[in-house]
């Protein structure tokens, strides 16, 4: 039979597990704020050129790695440094598991950048069948 806990003592661990993970990583957390708000800068104050968007583009690269940093201290936080060699493995795997995923967030929104400005082109061309 499993124990009963009172409502307090499970407000207080998930306290101090906030704790745990929030004050470590407070720094990266900052870095990945500072850089979410400059893209929202950038998309306002950016201007519509070609440079622009690469300048666009270029804040959402930051903004991504950014948030591969935070994400990163998290796992160190949350995965525990002592043990056997299953745990580093394990945190590598996480480590590859999250470079995979922004590599792959980065891929799509070039590609849809291209395949944006590609079918707006052909449509400002006039050229029949160039419809988006």
């Amino acid at each position: 039979m499993t124990p009963t806990l009172s409502i307090s003592d499970l407000f207080s661990a998930t306290l101090a597990g906030v704790r745990q993970i929030a004050v470590p990583t407070a720094g990266p957390a900052l870095i990945f704020a500072l850089a979410v708000g400059a893209m929202f800068w950038g998309a306002e104050a950016l201007p519509e050129t070609t440079a622009g968007s690469l300048g666009f583009y270029l804040l959402v690269v930051i903004a991504v790695f950014a948030h591969s940093l935070f994400s990163a201290s998290m796992y160190r936080n949350l995965v525990q440094t002592t043990g056997t060699l299953w745990t580093s493995v394990w945190k590598l795997t996480l480590a590859w598991m999250l470079i995979i995923v922004t590599v792959a967030i980065l891929a799509t929104a070039l590609v849809l950048f291209f395949s944006l400005i590609g079918s707006s082109l052909g449509v400002v061309s006039s050229e029949p069948g160039q419809d988006i």
